[in-house]
């Protein structure tokens, strides 16, 4: 159940979707632990229950791919912190194991190291950072990651793959 092929639900996308979204704010525990009572397991595969709920999830993971994953600031943010986490990694300023570490805690050991170049990598990770998006110029490309949903709904003792067949049947 933790991966699937999209865009069938899997633990995976289940957890970081439901995770990210209440920490960001966007949807409140409630729906969360509502979402999670119209889960359910059929041949050691996850479906939902209830078409609303699954219009809900779809609704919710697209919000936080669109809105977060290709958001151009969270790409930089993403490309400056990979670039200053392999430069303390060379630089042996952390090693392997240090990744198994909160990330507060790596982040500390790496802004405590003093290394000027990689100091100078995690300072460009403000919220402020002027981030343009350019498809003809740019410094950082995004490789796009296929991000589909649209689960299968087990309701009334019956599969009907793809909420959308549901829909159709309203």
């Amino acid at each position: 159940m933790l991966e699937q092929p999209a865009p069938e639900l899997c633990a995976d996308r289940v957890d970081y979707t439901l995770r990210d979204m209440t920490q960001y704010g966007q949807i409140t525990l409630h729906e969360a632990h509502t979402f999670l009572e119209h889960l359910t397991v059929v041949n050691e595969k996850m479906y939902l229950n209830d078409l609303r709920v699954a219009e809900w999830f779809v609704e919710t993971y697209y919000k936080e791919v669109i809105d977060f994953f290709m958001d151009p600031l969270n790409i930089y943010g993403n490309d400056q912190l990979a670039k200053a986490l392999k430069l303390a990694l060379q630089k042996e300023i952390i090693s392997r194991e240090d990744f198994l570490k909160e990330d507060e805690e790596l982040l500390e050991l790496v802004r405590s190291s003093r290394d000027s170049e990689v100091i100078s990598l995690i300072e460009k990770l403000q919220p402020s950072a002027n981030v343009i998006s350019d498809t003809k110029n740019y410094d950082i490309h995004r490789k796009g990651k296929v991000r589909l949903i649209d689960p299968s709904v087990f309701t009334k003792g019956s599969l009907l793959e793809h909420q959308s067949d549901l829909i159709k049947l309203k």
